[in-house]
């Protein structure tokens, strides 16, 4: 910000610290608030838009890191990286997020591989108790929250949905952006609760899913998704075998209107929901 104003350190400094200072001030990133809030007087930046471009830039770390954890987690070698590099981080810094984020680059090659790990329990443990003692999430907070939803209980995914769903709707993102994420979130949150078989949350999830289809953004993929998951749940309570051709129908002329990977979930859903029903 300095050099995009053509300010000299000697000139930013004046009156407020040495040059000297200043120059181990930006390249550490470690500056006392008062200095900073003088810094951005004299830069004449408001600190609300300076903070704003911080979040900013911490989302896209976020985003970088999301990105190397999704390319990771069908690989053995890409996800000992990751771990290690996350580990490097936590040793350097001390910032207990890092050693979180390595615990969940594990989990998720786990889950991603269907393998079954051991200390599942004491990993969402730490995890939990990372996040309950934050106090408040904030967006970052709540992407790591949903990245590794399937560690969690019933329970704590249950009592923290409504909260999730509230601070998507309040993170820094277009309006599309977030509903996406609403979306997306939702469609995790009932997939596991299908998973397990946890039809007492289901019926609250799937009301909550029909009312953020009131904001739809002209897209279909919500809707069909809803529809398939409600048609899923009644059929879980109360198996009939014409009910049932609908669904398959309604599957096979989706391709066009959802993406593939959430087809395959979907039919690989309804035969595993309904297997059981299927041999009677």
């Amino acid at each position: 910000m300095r050099e995009l104003r053509n300010v000299t350190q000697r000139q930013l400094c004046e009156g407020i610290s040495s040059q000297a200072a200043l120059s181990r001030m930006e390249a550490s990133g470690n500056i006392p608030s008062k200095m900073l809030l003088a810094f951005l007087a004299r830069l004449d930046i408001q600190p609300i838009e300076f903070f704003a471009l911080v979040e900013e830039n911490q989302l896209a770390n976020t985003r970088v890191f999301l990105d190397k954890l999704i390319n990771a987690k069908y690989s053995r070698q890409k996800t000992d990286i990751l771990i290690q590099q996350e580990m490097d981080l936590y040793e350097k810094t001390g910032i207990l997020r890092h050693k979180i984020n390595a615990l969940c680059v594990n989990a998720s090659y786990y889950k991603a591989n269907d393998i079954l790990f051991k200390n599942k329990i004491l990993i969402a443990k730490e995890v939990k108790q990372y996040l309950l003692e934050l106090g408040a999430w904030f967006i970052n907070d709540v992407l790591l929250y949903v990245n590794v939803l399937f560690l969690f209980d019933n329970e704590f995914i249950r009592s923290n949905h409504l909260k999730v769903i509230n601070l998507l709707s309040q993170s820094p993102f277009n309006a599309t952006q977030k509903y996406t994420y609403q979306v997306n979130y939702a469609n995790e949150v009932i997939l596991l609760a299908f998973e397990r078989k946890n039809l007492f949350d289901l019926n609250f999830y799937l009301a909550n899913y029909q009312k953020l289809l009131i904001n739809d953004f002209n897209s279909l993929s919500p809707k069909i998704c809803y529809s398939i998951f409600k048609q899923l749940y009644q059929l879980m309570i109360n198996f009939n075998s014409k009910n049932y051709q609908y669904l398959l129908e309604e599957l096979k002329n989706i391709d066009s209107y959802v993406n593939g990977n959430m087809v395959l979930k979907l039919i690989d859903l309804v035969d595993e929901c309904l297997r059981t029903k299927l041999k009677k």
